[in-house]
C-alpha cells in the first residue's frame, strides 16, 4: 500500500453515513508472452470451475460467512479488464 492508501477495517462500515453494501475485490496481476496467452487464461477458466463449479456464476459463500451476513448476492459477476497501460517487455 502507497502512503495515502487506506487500510479498512473491520468496522469501517459503520464510519460512512448512508452506505449500505460494499464489494469485497481482489486484484492479482501475471503477465505472459502473447504465445502463452490464450494457453493461460483457458488454465485461469480451469482454476475458476474448479473453485466455483460448473456454474461460475454461482456464488461461493461458506456456510459460516453465510451467518454473518444480513444477505448477499447469489450470483457473481466476472468482468473483463482490458488496460491502456503498457508494459515492460517480458523478453
Amino acid at each position: 500500500m502507497g502512503p495515502t492508501a487506506l487500510k479498512p477495517g473491520p468496522n469501517d462500515f459503520r464510519r460512512i453515513e448512508g452506505i449500505e453494501t460494499f464489494m469485497i475485490a481482489r486484484l492479482w496481476h501475471g503477465w505472459t508472452s502473447r504465445e502463452n496467452a490464450e494457453a493461460c487464461e483457458a488454465r485461469f477458466l480451469d482454476a475458476v470451475r474448479a473453485f466455483a463449479g460448473a456454474d461460475v456464476e454461482v456464488a461461493v459463500v461458506p456456510p459460516k460467512v453465510r451467518k454473518l451476513l444480513a444477505r448477499f448476492d447469489q450470483r457473481s459477476m466476472h468482468y473483463e479488464v482490458a488496460l491502456s497501460q503498457s508494459f515492460p517487455s517480458l523478453a
